[in-house]
């Protein structure tokens, strides 16, 4: 399994390749198919498969639908939608005769949830190939460490100069109040510093912007080094 994340014009991608023991034509089903697409996939779905269908998408416990479009449809090789904002694309190709490479993209503008994405894709997945090899579903390993170890493959904790004020936005699979409380831990620091949490799906997210440091490598480096000790302190736990 590889995983890339990479620009997409304005946006950014994130393309997962995995390969399966079973051929083409199973895994396709099982990645188009509403009722086996209910066995791994997030959220339940309904469409009809053809260009331009509407979809609509309904997680568990959850009222409301969200909705997309079906925007590419090859039997039995490639299968594209738009999810809200996102774009997905499902790409099939043979092995030998009885193994499949999948090739998975998912494009998006929020660059710092890429980690969140590539975590949860993971889970589904890992669930995919339980339900190729016929088997139960079981639960799936252990989301923060899965999220934390694509914040650092993709250097999502990494900061950035906005003018002449340094930015950092990370997103952490804890909830805002434990990561709230790990960062005020670490103690006051000196400079005019804004920050704010808010909850997202899986976890929070914490925006903080340093304004007008003397030395933005050094606030870089040192802020850099207080929010992964965020994660180091809440993993610790």
């Amino acid at each position: 399994m590889t995983h890339s994340l990479t620009p997409d014009g304005a946006r950014h991608r994130l393309r997962i390749e995995r390969r399966y023991p079973h051929p083409v034509r199973k895994v396709w089903r099982a990645i188009t198919d509403p009722s086996e697409l209910s066995g791994w996939f997030p959220a339940r779905v309904e469409t009809e498969l053809a260009v331009g269908a509407r979809m609509t998408f309904t997680f568990p416990g959850q009222p409301a639908e969200t909705n997309g479009t079906i925007t590419e449809f090859d039997p039995p090789t490639v299968f594209g939608f738009d999810w809200g904002e996102d774009s997905l694309r499902w790409e099939l190709r043979a092995d030998g005769p009885d193994a499949t490479v999948l090739v998975f993209t998912h494009v998006f503008d929020d660059r710092p949830r890429a980690a969140s994405f590539a975590a949860g894709w993971d889970g589904c997945f890992d669930a995919l190939d339980q339900v190729l090899d016929g088997v139960a579903v079981t639960e799936a390993a252990p989301y923060p460490p899965r999220h934390e170890s694509y914040v650092e493959r993709f250097s999502l904790g990494r900061g950035w100069l906005e003018g002449t004020n340094v930015v950092f936005d990370r997103v952490y699979p804890w909830p805002r109040e434990a990561v709230t409380d790990a960062l005020r831990a670490q103690g006051p620091v000196e400079g005019e510093i804004n920050w704010s949490t808010e909850d997202v799906p899986g976890g929070s997210r914490i925006r903080l912007l340093v304004k007008d440091p003397d030395d933005p490598d050094a606030v870089l480096e040192q802020w850099g080094r207080r929010l992964a000790d965020v994660a180091a302190a809440l993993s610790a736990r």
